[in-house]
């Protein structure tokens, strides 16, 4: 694996621009330290707030990109909650994954948008019949990574 660099820190006017744009289909991997429970804090958005946690911006770093597959439930998530969901979701695992690793700070998306289901298998036999919408959503997908600043990205 080559070396993942910051070179590209995220001004102000990018992560607002990224927030309006993907924020309810994606998210970036910093999350809220944990209370005494392993899922508690999950929700907390505040951390990806660069108003209220002043060193948000230098923490992100859009040349790491975790991509998952998609969404498994049609859920309206607020801006960056994608991958910061308590509850029944299993998104506090990442965080422990993440935390004190090179990827904490990377950005986090879905190959494929508005397509949610729960069986990989399902959507990847739907995605056989349809190879216009893969098309299409790899076409999207670059220009995330570009609206985003990724150049020569480490994808996860």
């Amino acid at each position: 694996m080559g070396t993942i660099t910051w070179n590209n820190l995220i001004t102000k006017e990018k992560f607002y621009s990224v927030k309006e744009k993907y924020g309810r289909v994606a998210s970036w991997a910093i999350w809220a330290y944990e209370d005494k429970e392993p899922k508690s804090n999950m929700g907390d958005l505040t951390v990806l707030d660069p108003e209220i946690n002043k060193n948000l911006l230098s923490e992100l770093n859009p040349n790491v990109v975790l991509v998952g597959l998609n969404f498994s439930e049609d859920v309206e998530h607020k801006p960056f909650e994608n991958f910061h969901a308590g509850g029944k979701f299993q998104d506090y695992k990442t965080r422990y994954a993440l935390r004190d690793s090179p990827y904490w700070g990377g950005y986090m998306t879905d190959i494929i948008k508005n397509h949610p289901e729960k069986k990989s298998r399902e959507l990847v036999k739907y995605l056989d019949s349809h190879p216009d919408e893969v098309q299409s959503n790899v076409e999207s997908f670059r220009q995330e990574l570009r609206d985003i600043g990724a150049e020569k990205p480490t994808l996860i």
